[in-house]
């Protein structure tokens, strides 16, 4: 399904001419207005498909804006915008969540959130790559995490630098 099309507008379209083009099939078939009941089904079909393609493309552009905030550490307006739209099944949504969890330092919540959005698009390789990251870094911080303890330090810092003050960030930091 091709959302833009659906609406008939073009991708580079603005906020006004998507929610135009969207009213515009609203009104077009409105099951208020409707006189034969043998079109029902299709002006039904028709609204449902309209629905969808602005879901969808309002998902998309949220999403765009969620990620400049996140890039611009602004975690309280990217989370408001996440949880307007939650979106489980998305992809996007769980990648995003996850990367905001991550940064506010909810580290099991965010990998999970990844680990989602990896499993329902393996093709994208931006969510296999930060998978992978997050695979090594906790890794690392096991090892860490084990020889610290080995050796009697505080096994509780995420940095997996135990007592070094140089700036070891073995860890997860």
């Amino acid at each position: 399904m091709d959302p833009y099309k659906i609406l008939g507008i073009l991708p580079h379209s603005s906020e006004s001419e998507l929610k135009d083009a969207y009213n515009h099939l609203i009104e077009t078939y409105d099951l208020d207005d409707l006189q034969d009941d043998s079109v029902k089904s299709f002006y039904e079909d028709k609204l449902s498909e309209a629905n969808e393609a602005y879901r969808i493309i309002t998902h998309n552009l949220t999403c765009d804006e969620v990620r400049d905030l996140i890039e611009s550490d602004d975690f309280i307006a990217a989370e408001t915008k996440l949880n307007y739209i939650s979106d489980l099944s998305s992809a996007e949504w769980n990648y995003l969540k996850g990367v905001l969890l991550i940064k506010k330092g909810w580290v099991d919540s965010g990998v999970n959130h990844i680990k989602k959005a990896a499993t329902l698009n393996p093709y994208n390789t931006e969510y296999v790559s930060t998978m992978n990251k997050l695979s090594d870094k906790v890794g690392s911080y096991k090892k860490n995490y084990s020889k610290n303890e080995k050796q009697g330090g505080n096994a509780l810092n995420m940095c997996g630098g135990g007592n070094d003050t140089g700036g070891n960030k073995g860890g997860l930091c």
